[in-house]
């Protein structure tokens, strides 16, 4: 937005050069709101080609062109100076750190870092300590960051008090985050109230989030602040499966196992504000050998999501799951979840209606707790009164970063089934996958293992699996 507001007084400062001999004087005024002469003719460079043809027969155009190229001469001149006379490190970084703030303005973070690793940053001037907690948040060191930025906020710079919202929102710190915009006296842009309005809300604190609403007139403000958006998802995937399973695996259908091809596909609709969320979405599975129709299957969900004094209400979240062979469940769930700086809670209670085996009806209870990447998953579903069933999976997630586009994780987890009447097996197993993002979304390769060891033959066998799967995401 502020892009294009400043194309308009460019364009509005080029429309009157020739009606007004103050007209070279209004561009450089313009000119002068950029931060390096260098990004002014980048920008430059942009406008409409009508408008360039019009300003080539401008009287005063090449005057402020030659202008703007000098100027980008003096910085070009100044930088090598420096770079001959100190090697940029020594006594310019000691006594005149302020010359090297061109290099902040020109966005050159690593090389600007460089020059003050030997310095005691803390005793510089308010610009500097700022320049330098700026150029750590760029590359993504927040915590030498916001020490910094406290000290240049101590040292009268105001202008690290969005940037320290924004910290810590990252962080998960809203206390910190809703102490320091109480504290503050300055106007923030609507991107960072977005980011106090989430802190009101995830401390429960909802008057005083109405209260900051209603100070707000305008209504593009608001709608970031509301974050009102909608998206789409959509995954289609064609692998192999030693040990095929209806999915998700603890359904209430009956189970089945072989060896087969399959295809995947599922898509999702999202559409949320600041205090809710409805999703609905719709999986598919297809196996290649259509002489076993039994065991494609299809299921249809969809859950609402309230925010509630820092907590999230989960009220309705509805399954319907149905087989080819005309089996199908339909569950209703109800629950709570809450994220915290490093842990996620999800604990569900619900109803289950199996049009399988005598039209069961089910009591069942999910919960989730992530930690740091670390998941644990439990289930438990009593089918009648002489039959349940608890289930449990742990694992961690381990990611590593290849390039920009590549990303491998590799995630060992292990699974346990009890049912009431002894039967009981446990499944470790591991897990890949290869991403690559492309625009839009990723294109990946994912495969497996896991090997089940059974109690008895009664409702588990063992087994070995392991799988292989090429697929595609897509957000819209």
């Amino acid at each position: 937005m502020m892009k294009l507001f400043k194309k308009f007084l460019l364009i509005l400062a080029f429309l009157s050069i020739p009606l007004s001999a103050g007209g070279e004087e209004l561009f450089s005024v313009q000119l002068g709101s950029f931060k390096t002469y260098r990004s002014a003719y980048s920008f430059f460079s942009t406008l409409p080609s009508s408008i360039k043809l019009f300003l080539y027969r401008s009287r005063n155009y090449y005057t402020v062109r030659a202008g703007l190229f000098q100027k980008e001469k003096e910085a070009k001149r100044e930088r090598e100076n420096l770079r001959a006379k100190y090697g940029l490190n020594g006594i310019v970084v000691k006594v005149l750190p302020e010359k090297l703030l061109y290099l902040f303005y020109d966005e050159d973070y690593e090389e600007f870092l460089s020059l003050f690793s030997n310095i005691n940053i803390k005793t510089l001037s308010p610009s500097v300590v700022y320049a330098v907690g700026v150029s750590y948040s760029k590359i993504g060191k927040l915590k030498e960051a916001k020490e910094l930025l406290t000290i240049a906020l101590e040292k009268g710079e105001k202008k690290a008090i969005p940037i320290l919202i924004k910290i810590y929102y990252a962080e998960g710190d809203y206390r910190k985050l809703i102490s320091l915009y109480e504290s503050s006296d300055i106007k923030l842009p609507g991107s960072v109230l977005s980011f106090v309005t989430t802190g009101y809300l995830k401390l429960g604190k909802r008057e005083k989030l109405e209260k900051l609403i209603n100070t707000i007139k305008d209504e593009k403000t608001k709608d970031r602040i509301f974050q009102k958006r909608t998206s789409v998802k959509t995954s289609l995937s064609y692998g192999y499966d030693s040990n095929i399973y209806l999915v998700p695996e603890d359904t209430p259908l009956e189970k089945r196992s072989r060896n087969d091809r399959y295809e995947r596909f599922s898509f999702s609709i999202i559409n949320s504000d600041l205090f809710r969320s409805y999703s609905l979405s719709v999986f598919g599975k297809r196996l290649d050998d259509r002489s076993n129709s039994d065991l494609d299957i299809a299921i249809l969900n969809f859950e609402r999501e309230t925010n509630l004094s820092g907590f999230n209400l989960v009220f309705p979240s509805v399954s319907y799951i149905y087989t080819m062979n005309r089996n199908y469940s339909l569950s209703l769930k109800s629950g709570v979840r809450k994220k915290f700086p490093s842990i996620f809670l999800s604990f569900l209670l619900g109803w289950e209606r199996n049009f399988v085996d005598g039209d069961r009806d089910n009591l069942l209870a999910e919960g989730l707790i992530s930690l740091n990447g670390f998941n644990i998953f439990f289930l438990y579903r009593n089918y009648s009164d002489t039959d349940d069933k608890f289930y449990i999976s742990s694992g961690k997630e381990l990611r590593l970063t290849i390039s920009e586009k590549v990303t491998l994780s590799v995630s060992p987890e292990v699974k346990f089934t009890k049912y009431m009447n002894s039967t009981r097996s446990i499944r470790p197993g591991i897990s890949g996958k290869l991403s690559l993002k492309v625009k839009g979304g990723e294109v990946y390769l994912r495969g497996g293992y896991e090997r089940n060891y059974a109690h008895d033959e009664g409702m588990e066998w063992d087994y070995k699996r392991h799988f292989v799967e090429l697929g595609v995401d897509y957000n819209f």
